[in-house]
């Protein structure tokens, strides 16, 4: 069988997946962002830090709860003042929610 190249294009359209236009669903807040670059000799290394909450509120990344943590804790001190505090908040919501359904 053969088509004519309007009719395959036309096909073809109509096979792929629609282009997102809308802004994605999940929110992202940062307040910083850092790119590193560290070159020595014929070696180099690329860092990109992201602070702040991304992802908010679906996915929360937290450090591994292990004693080695306590420097980085330190170091991101925004972590126990701002994150924390929020995601407390929201696992309490989340919790009162699935109580008052739960009734």
């Amino acid at each position: 069988m053969t088509l004519p190249l309007s009719e395959y294009n036309r096909l073809t359209d109509l096979a792929r997946p629609p282009v997102p236009t809308a802004v994605p669903p999940v929110e992202a807040v940062l307040s910083s962002a850092d790119l590193r670059v560290r070159v020595e000799e014929s070696r180099y290394g690329l860092e990109f830090l992201v602070y702040g909450r991304t992802g908010w509120p679906h996915t929360v990344a937290l450090p591994h709860p292990s004693p080695r943590n306590r420097l980085w804790l330190r170091r991101n001190a925004w972590f126990e003042a701002e994150l924390l505090p929020a995601l407390r908040g929201r696992v309490a919501a989340v919790l009162e929610r699935a109580v008052v359904e739960a009734a």
